[in-house]
């Protein structure tokens, strides 16, 4: 659903802009030239296969980036917060390929959207915003390499305190509004095995488990877990 421009996503997107370095018409641009959309919990940005044709900064909630297998098993890749873009979404922009990923929002979630042509003039006239896409790139590679890791050399347990770790850091919150199931899709392994896990760091006291949230009692502990 489209939408008129709230003052806190304007922030945001000043945020951005700061972040970047940028001039002042890529500011004024990205401050102007966007469309606002908001997807409900659950709702596709965009799925394997398709064409992506404008440029996204979410500005409100998370969107979860996933690999979608024929059984609909997911392995989450990334997520992305407010004044975060996507890189499949990036590379699929400058290349013209369709995205090879699903990207859904995990909970209610609002951004802005450039049009295709508009990033790639940004790409081509300003330096700064260039430096900064490919630090993002850079960055999300970082972020693969690590996943690639993790799942082939990690055990679950700490694969798990990554996760929570994570969600904790990014939402800036240590009331994590995530269900057993969820996780398990995220990491790609089974609700049973989740559940015992949670269910161990609860006896530790680094967690406490209720109704559709986890709760980080001792973030520390959980920190040191997934070294």
């Amino acid at each position: 659903m489209e939408t008129s421009m709230a003052l806190d996503c304007k922030t945001i997107l000043n945020q951005l802009a700061d972040r970047i370095g940028a001039d002042t018409e890529l500011r004024r641009e990205l401050s102007d030239s966007g469309r606002q959309v908001e997807l409900e919990a659950g709702q596709i940005f965009f799925r394997a296969g398709d064409q992506v044709d404008s440029f996204a900064v979410v500005t409100d909630g998370i969107l979860k980036v996933a690999k979608v297998g024929e059984e609909g098993r997911e392995l989450m890749l990334y997520t992305v917060g407010a004044g975060e873009c996507c890189i499949i979404n990036i590379l699929c922009l400058l290349s013209d390929h369709r995205a090879h990923a699903e990207a859904a929002a995990e909970q209610d979630l609002v951004a802005v959207l450039y049009p295709r042509d508009l990033f790639r003039r940004w790409m081509a006239v300003h330096v700064q915003f260039q430096d900064y896409i490919h630090r993002l790139l850079s960055d999300r590679l970082g972020t693969m390499l690590t996943l690639a890791e993790e799942i082939a050399f990690h055990r679950m347990d700490q694969r798990l305190a990554c996760y929570l770790d994570d969600r904790v850091m990014q939402s800036g919150s240590n009331e994590l509004a995530l269900t057993h199931e969820t996780v398990a899709i995220d990491l790609g392994t089974a609700r049973e095995v989740v559940s015992r896990l949670l269910k161990n760091l609860e006896r530790r006291g680094i967690l406490e488990l209720a109704r559709g949230r986890i709760i980080v009692l001792a973030r520390d502990q959980l920190h040191e877990l997934r070294d």
